[in-house]
């Protein structure tokens, strides 16, 4: 054949860039999740969420939800408000943290020890997600469906948070029931405790989740009596000094437990502290102040007023008034006087209101919350002259 070989080129091969996931700066997960992304993804590190092109994904860590909370996604849902956002939360997160993340934009939340298993594919879920609904394409119709579809599943997600919620909430409940039981308390006594120290909490503007925390905190502050031997805990008669120092070390017994726990750890407070005293003369640390974390000090009021109204076999249950007056005789040696102040601007009625919640079967942080808000709110006292 008289023909010459032509060599004919072929076209280079598009390299198609990797696509990028933005992640906050000082993140400590920063190297385990290029581990797990890489190289499929590309990790560009930003303090702001990109609104470039090449950023697919956000991507909100333990340490920005630390500095920032929800506000943090809210914030990047305003810079780029069609880059998705996946977090990752803490152990010990609360549900009603991770309600508030799906409430603030984050397309699915994922926890610490869920890392390994489930970012990748998460990931590549939320960018799908996104390109489908990209405008470019979906017509109308697909648009309504894929928002139909968006509703539904954060309804479902709802549902879904609720009942995980309901659940911790009576697996307690069952505990200090038998908790209680052990100790010869009324059936109520650690319910009653919750609900007045949601109620006090509120006064005292505590958000959502420190109230859930106060909640879970005030149900257990007793849980480290269930390590004191039954001779010292149930002993009729006066303990001697030997008794007492095993019985106070139930507060830390209490503390540790509850921080063995991750959905509980933010509430080890209470259980540590709830004996300390205003004026240093408490245990277990002798702290004073407001050295003492806040929910110890709502609590140790809630907890006084209670165990001043009910009856004991030592001793028979006394007046509201009688209570009243015994916690203002209290406020600055072992209770915080502005919120001893606080506390006694309340009328009985709520007092009552929330005892007769307290004794139903089943109470749940949702309901004591609920009831809590539905009672009118009480005037603050007017300040002391001189103060």
């Amino acid at each position: 054949m008289g023909g010459r070989w032509r060599h004919v080129a072929k076209p280079r091969r598009q390299h198609r860039p990797r696509r990028g996931l933005a992640l906050g700066p000082d993140e400590p997960l920063e190297e385990r999740i290029r581990a797990r992304v890489e190289p499929r993804f590309e990790i560009r590190v930003d303090a702001e969420s990109p609104a470039r092109d090449d950023v697919e994904l956000r991507i909100v860590g333990p340490r920005e939800l630390e500095h920032a909370g929800s506000d943090a996604l809210r914030r990047h849902r305003l810079r780029a408000a069609v880059t998705p956002l996946l977090v990752i939360v803490p152990p010990h997160a609360t549900v009603s943290a991770v309600r508030d993340c799906f409430r603030s934009g984050a397309g699915d939340v994922i926890g610490y020890e869920e890392l390994d298993e489930s970012l990748l594919p998460t990931l590549e879920r939320l960018i799908g997600d996104a390109r489908a609904a990209a405008p470019s394409s979906a017509d109308g119709a697909d648009a309504v469906e894929l928002a139909a579809s968006a509703r539904r599943r954060a309804s479902e997600l709802e549902r879904a948070l609720h009942q995980v919620r309901e659940g911790y909430d009576e697996t307690l409940a069952a505990l200090v029931r038998s908790l209680d039981v052990r100790e010869r308390e009324t059936a109520s006594h650690s319910h009653r405790v919750a609900i007045y120290s949601v109620r006090l909490g509120l006064r005292e503007e505590l958000g959502e989740d420190e109230l859930e925390t106060l909640y879970r905190g005030a149900l257990l502050h007793d849980i480290g009596k269930i390590g004191i031997p039954d001779a010292v805990l149930l002993k009729p008669g006066e303990l001697c000094d030997e008794e007492w120092k095993v019985m106070r070390t139930h507060a830390a017994l209490g503390a540790d437990l509850v921080r063995s726990i991750g959905f509980l750890r933010e509430a080890s407070d209470v259980p540590l502290s709830h004996h300390e005293a205003w004026d240093g003369s408490g245990y277990p640390s002798g702290l004073a102040g407001t050295e003492i974390p806040l929910h110890a000090r709502i609590f140790a009021i809630a907890d006084s007023y209670d165990a001043i109204r009910s009856a004991r076999a030592y001793k028979s249950a006394r007046s509201h008034e009688q209570a009243l007056e015994q916690l203002l005789g209290d406020a600055g040696a072992r209770l915080d006087p502005e919120l001893v102040a606080h506390f006694v601007s309340e009328p009985l009625e709520t007092w009552k209101e929330l005892e007769s919640v307290a004794s139903g079967a089943s109470l749940t942080f949702e309901a004591a919350l609920e009831a809590c808000r539905a009672l009118p709110d009480a005037d603050l006292p007017e300040p002391v002259e001189g103060e």
